[in-house]
């Protein structure tokens, strides 16, 4: 069984200190984290002070049947064109799969002020788990490449003292620069 267990808006000293409800669950192989716009799926609007979020319903999925797509396919925009919003809170995919999953969701943030977040996915036995993040583009109605922000290798062949944050579960920072919005691949 593979599950990934997911939630935005944890500071590092929150999540340390006690256990939280967390925003969905995944069962399958996860590949990457993914992008999307405000037409294309709501946006979580994170506040500072604000310390869980689900994001199940908010995010888009995409079933990638060769699992070949890269984040570099899953950008382009005939390909995202592909991803379906979350009917489920919860997300399941079944067990014994052939295929990756994507995910993606944006967080934004409307202060004046960036701060940083954090993302966990709570299922620590996943193989292959790669985060992308970026910062969405100001072009307007013209596509522009998002800015590169952070990506991440996890899964569970790789070293526990290289992850970012030292938990149980996969854990990630997430800087949410100032009057903005950052897009999440997963």
């Amino acid at each position: 069984v593979r599950c990934v267990k997911a939630m935005v808006g944890v500071t590092l000293n929150e999540m340390l200190t006690r256990k939280f409800n967390l925003s969905f669950y995944c069962l399958g192989v996860i590949a990457s984290l993914l992008i999307f716009s405000n037409a294309m799926a709501g946006v979580i609007q994170v506040e500072q002070n604000e310390t869980v979020k689900d994001i199940g319903l908010l995010s888009r999925v995409l079933k990638d049947s060769s699992s070949n797509l890269t984040i570099d396919d899953i950008l382009k925009p005939a390909q995202f064109a592909e991803f379906q919003p979350s009917q489920e809170e919860t997300l399941n995919f079944g067990l014994g799969l052939d295929e990756s999953y994507w995910l993606t969701f944006s967080v934004q943030n409307t202060s004046a002020n960036a701060f940083r977040k954090l993302l966990q996915m709570s299922y620590p036995l996943l193989d292959d788990l790669q985060v992308h993040v970026y910062r969405r583009s100001n072009a307007g109605n013209a596509w522009e490449a998002p800015e590169p922000i952070n990506d991440w290798q996890l899964g569970d062949q790789k070293p526990f003292r290289e992850r970012a944050v030292q938990h149980r579960s996969f854990v990630i920072p997430i800087d949410v620069p100032a009057e903005s919005t950052v897009d999440i691949y997963i």
